[in-house]
């Protein structure tokens, strides 16, 4: 009988739940972002918006957006209560696909990584 991988130690593994934690975590803050945006285009964009009946329908695809990323946490963070502790993954694969480095200890460490956007010049804006 093989060992169970799960049951292996190995210090790069982790609890699945933990993992669908942080995930929920990070869209919980996405989904602040997008009400802050939100308000801020809807500020710049209010006298035209006011003419522009197609204007302000597009300004709510933001509230549309914030409520979609909020359920998804919601559901992540739910998985995570349900997944059983047994259940252990290797993080760190994954996340060198993640070109924010400060997003990616985010997601592979338990301790929440300071989030400084200037940090290593790595914030693509355009």
């Amino acid at each position: 009988m093989e060992p169970d991988p799960s049951q292996t130690f190995d210090p790069g593994m982790t609890p699945v739940a933990d993992l669908l934690r942080r995930i929920a975590a990070e869209l919980r803050d996405l989904a602040q972002t997008v009400d802050d945006l939100q308000q801020a285009v809807g500020a710049l964009g209010s006298a035209g918006a006011a003419r522009d009946p197609r204007a302000m329908s597009q300004l709510q695809y933001f509230d549309s957006l914030s409520q979609t990323i909020a359920g998804v946490a919601d559901f992540t963070e739910a998985l995570g209560a349900a997944a059983p502790e047994r259940w252990r993954l290797n993080p760190h694969p994954a996340s060198r696909i993640v070109r924010l480095s400060d997003l990616a200890a985010r997601l592979v460490s338990r301790q929440r990584a300071a989030r400084d956007a200037s940090a290593a010049g790595e914030l693509e804006l355009f």
